[in-house]
């Protein structure tokens, strides 16, 4: 069955933002399993003068976002739960399990993909709290 998005979009800091989430019926039933968070970062080559990607440029990213979007195989290692597009950037955002081996996938991705510029970052948030922090309601 293929994931359903919802999509919106915000200002912040005087920039378009845009985000995109799955349509979870329950993201929180995940909580306790997934632990961590996972953020990869794409630097966006094409960008226009509010920080959003040029038109062709997005498109030619659908692929590599496919990708992104499907990194983990299973609901036992991890589940994306936004991506975020501003300023320059995209970022992708995942909870993840302790054992989730994400450099391999990542990995792979940046070799499908090596004229892009991305960055990885993980920590621990028990408590989710990216949810309850985050400047606009998610979820």
């Amino acid at each position: 069955m293929e994931q359903k998005w919802l999509t919106k979009k915000i200002e912040y800091e005087g920039f378009p933002l845009y985000l995109r989430k799955p349509d979870y019926q329950d993201i929180f039933i995940y909580r306790d399993k997934f632990p961590n968070v996972l953020h990869v970062t794409h630097n966006l080559k094409e960008v226009k003068s509010n920080g959003l990607p040029e038109s062709d440029y997005n498109e030619s990213l659908f692929e590599f976002d496919g990708q992104m979007c499907n990194i983990f195989d299973t609901k036992d290692k991890g589940i994306i739960f936004l991506i975020e597009t501003f300023a320059g950037k995209r970022h992708y955002y995942y909870f993840i399990s302790d054992s989730a081996d994400y450099e391999k996938g990542i990995e792979k991705v940046k070799r499908d993909n090596p004229d892009l510029d991305i960055e990885i970052h993980s920590y621990a948030d028990k408590e989710w709290g990216f949810l309850k922090d985050y400047p606009t309601k998610l979820y």
